[in-house]
């Protein structure tokens, strides 16, 4: 019931994790292994979206833990770049947190909620993951998380609202 609630849209999925690599290499120090990493989800977004249909679901465990490796081994031991690159994630919880607490929400609206994750995320890496320390890049992640949250829960009650005088007209 709940994977079906949260079913992402051809191409959401991959954009989602092209936020999180954006993220990534806006934080980490070590950066050679993005353009590979950017080339499979560029992949993945033109397969599904030619095919219009969804990857399997190991096909996205997959691609979402080789971004994470990219990030974490990009890190290369720094703790700011550590929690920017865990950070990344952010868009993909707020979108799949929001359509968990949102029923009816459209997955166009789901999209500007990502949109805001991804914003989110790569705000935290240019300011705290790229720190030589961890306290501020924490800190960004402090910042980050009620300012999204409170943008993701209005965008989707605005969307929540447009959708119902739609369907009253």
């Amino acid at each position: 019931m709940i994977a079906e609630s949260v079913a992402f849209a051809p191409g959401e999925f991959p954009l989602l994790l092209a936020y999180a690599a954006l993220a990534i290499y806006a934080c980490v120090p070590e950066t050679d292994q993005m353009p590979t990493v950017g080339w499979m989800i560029a992949g993945l977004l033109l397969i599904e979206r030619v095919t219009r249909s969804r990857s399997a679901l190991v096909v996205d465990a997959l691609a979402g833990g080789i971004v994470l490796w990219s990030g974490l081994y990009g890190a290369s031991g720094r703790g700011s770049a550590i929690v920017g690159a865990w950070f990344a994630f952010w868009p993909l919880v707020l979108a799949i947190g929001s359509t968990l607490l949102v029923r009816p929400l459209s997955k166009s609206r789901r999209w500007v909620i990502g949109l805001i994750g991804g914003l989110a995320a790569i705000a935290v890496a240019r300011t705290g993951g790229i720190e030589p320390t961890t306290a501020p890049a924490l800190i960004a992640v402090a910042i980050a998380v009620p300012v999204s949250m409170t943008a993701a829960v209005l965008a989707g009650m605005l969307g929540v609202q447009r959708d119902a005088a739609r369907t009253q007209v």
